[in-house]
């Protein structure tokens, strides 16, 4: 299994806290709140919920990449077609001459 990034670690933790806490946490009538040991099904679906978080995390981050592949492309060619419009390319192509 791949190693997730410091930030991905955090954010992967802190929202394993939060689902853990829903878990965890029960109001009674005088409005404390009491806390309960983890059961063993809690402790399996947090897991697969943060294996589950984690693959998003993955698939976003693939998808990221490609959008930014695709943006730097349409950079690099909108960029291009400028510098050929401002007539700084460097191939330059002959000028069409009407007749």
């Amino acid at each position: 299994m791949a190693a997730a990034s410091p930030s991905e670690s955090i954010i992967m933790s802190h929202c394993l806290e939060i689902l853990l806490s829903k878990c965890v946490d029960k109001k009674q009538g005088n409005n404390t709140t009491a806390k309960r040991k983890f059961s063993a099904t809690t402790l399996v679906k947090a897991q697969g919920e943060e294996r589950r978080s984690n693959y998003i995390a993955r698939q976003l981050k693939v998808r990221n990449r490609a959008a930014c592949t695709i943006q730097s492309t349409y950079r690099f060619y909108t960029t291009r077609m400028e510098n050929r419009s401002n007539g700084n390319s460097l191939a330059r192509e002959p000028d069409i001459e009407e007749t």
